[in-house]
């Protein structure tokens, strides 16, 4: 097959054939083998310089199409943009159009959150803080005004990521697409290369114009080493959208593709995992699956899975009893956080989330409307409600009920420094985080999985993988809880 896409550098267009096994894998970080336990101990790059706190806007959201998190098995097209003369990048379109073309299990329990390690060291196996340069003690934020504790919070996880160092001599465009039975999927991969080592990130935008979009951006001036809070400065002076975006989310989600390669390129060029440089292990990571079959047909198949489901508009409290009586669902998506970009129709949104919170009492509520008329029925199921799409940065926390429970999509803020504010400020709080996908097509799943493994390992994350997206239940999937392996040879996260 054959597909042509627009872009501003030369495009070749190759006959594509979809086979068997992802793109190259890396050599494992840390698991069973792989780069040298040495390696590590050259350390983590790190630069003493002052935190960037940036200040947030709430940004409008677009619609997502939750955790139908299916990776393509092979190597994606490109689009190239290096140091060489103009024109010599290209892009490589490669089309899935089987829908039953699945990813090979890679895997997936709540709000626990072990601490373990120092922040700020990296740790190689069980031993003692490898040598490396510290986080300067005296880094102090720019500015303060950010909502409740999220400037504090900066002295965390931003603190010991911001300084490290990235080294870019070129990066490449991967355009991904996989046919499923109701659209085509669509992603852009950034592949960032310098030193030796490459770093990944997803663009998970659900519009196909606001990729093709992406994939026609004039190259952007990546290339020296810098740290990754330099790198965020950069991207902020960079037109990133010189075309509007179809959907206000995708603004964040094109950035996230970038934030996330540098962070896995710094990191790959470190030799170090994620958890090294945050000082956490990766724990057993629980998955639930997002499906609204019959419960049966899973349970047949898997007698420990469980389950997210979406309330249905013209759902009663027949419904919900069926759903309820296998007493494996443990979360319901109400979905009224979309507005106009993914409207739901006319449905009593107040009788949706009541009838939740008294069939399903241990369920999580997440994305209920907070219009006045629904209201009451939030408040009612205060301690179960949870916030996923109107969330791109603590801030949009202050717009909203409180909350005990967050679904944390990290492409949805954006910037790296963002999401370690918000992980600090729910760790903080007492916020129990779980995790949510956004039909990656790619890397995107492997780092959610991770970064969930990390710091919401026993939440009810909704990340399974990509098997349990097919149409039918189909046997020999991996089961919850996942391992480290199962996204380690994917990313350095």
């Amino acid at each position: 097959m054959k597909l042509a896409l627009e872009a501003s550098a030369a495009v070749v267009v190759h006959d594509v054939c979809v086979d068997a096994v992802a793109d190259r894998e890396r050599p494992p970080v840390g698991v069973d083998g792989g780069r040298d336990e040495d390696d590590a101990g050259r350390g983590i790059r790190r630069s003493n310089v002052a935190d960037r706190v940036e200040i947030e806007t709430a940004l409008g959201v677009g619609a997502d199409e939750d955790d139908v998190g299916m990776r393509q098995r092979r190597r994606p097209d490109r689009v190239a943009h290096g140091l060489g003369p103009p024109g010599d990048a290209h892009l490589r379109v490669v089309v899935d159009d089987r829908a039953d073309l699945l990813p090979p299990p890679g895997i997936g329990l709540d709000d626990e959150d072990p601490d373990a390690g120092t922040v700020g060291c990296l740790r190689t196996g069980d031993g003692p803080p490898s040598r490396l340069e510290t986080v300067a003690q005296d880094s102090t934020p720019t500015a303060t005004t950010l909502v409740g504790n999220d400037a504090a919070m900066h002295d965390d996880l931003w603190s010991v990521l911001g300084p490290l160092e990235a080294e870019v001599d070129r990066y490449e465009l991967e355009a991904q697409e996989l046919a499923t039975p109701g659209f085509v999927r669509q992603s852009t991969t950034v592949v960032l290369e310098g030193a030796g080592a490459d770093g990944r990130g997803e663009d998970v935008s659900y519009s196909p114009d606001d990729q093709a979009a992406h994939r026609r951006l004039a190259p952007l001036p990546l290339s020296g080493r810098r740290t990754l809070a330099e790198w965020s400065a950069l991207l902020d002076e960079q037109d990133l959208f010189p075309e509007e975006t179809k959907q206000h989310a995708a603004r964040d989600y094109r950035r996230w593709a970038y934030e996330s390669a540098l962070l896995d390129l710094a990191l790959n060029q470190a030799g170090a995992t994620l958890g090294q440089a945050v000082g956490r292990p990766y724990a057993p990571l629980r998955f639930v699956v997002s499906s609204n079959l019959d419960a049966a047909l899973w349970l047949e198949l898997y007698p420990g899975v469980e389950m997210k489901v979406d309330a249905g508009a013209e759902w009663g409290r027949a419904d919900f009893e069926r759903v309820a009586a296998a007493g494996i669902v443990r979360v319901v998506d109400i979905k009224g956080q979309y507005g106009a970009d993914y409207p739901q129709g006319e449905r009593d949104e107040a009788g949706l989330v009541a009838l939740t919170a008294e069939i399903l009492p241990d369920a999580i509520i997440e994305d209920p409307s907070t219009e006045p008329d629904v209201l009451p029925a939030v408040a009612a199921a205060a301690d179960r409600i949870s916030f996923d799409a109107p969330v791109h940065a603590v801030a949009d926390l202050a717009g909203l009920p409180p909350i005990r429970h967050l679904n944390v999509k990290p492409s949805r803020f954006g910037t790296l420094e963002r999401l370690c504010a918000c992980l600090d400020h729910c760790r903080q709080e007492g916020i129990a985080m779980y995790a949510g996908g956004q039909f990656e097509l790619g890397v995107g799943r492997a780092q959610i999985q991770a970064i969930a493994s990390l710091f919401y390992p026993n939440g009810p994350n909704d990340c399974a993988p990509g098997g349990y997206n097919a149409p039918e239940p189909t046997p020999g999937l991996p089961v919850s809880p996942l391992g480290e392996s199962a996204w380690r040879g994917m990313t350095a996260f």
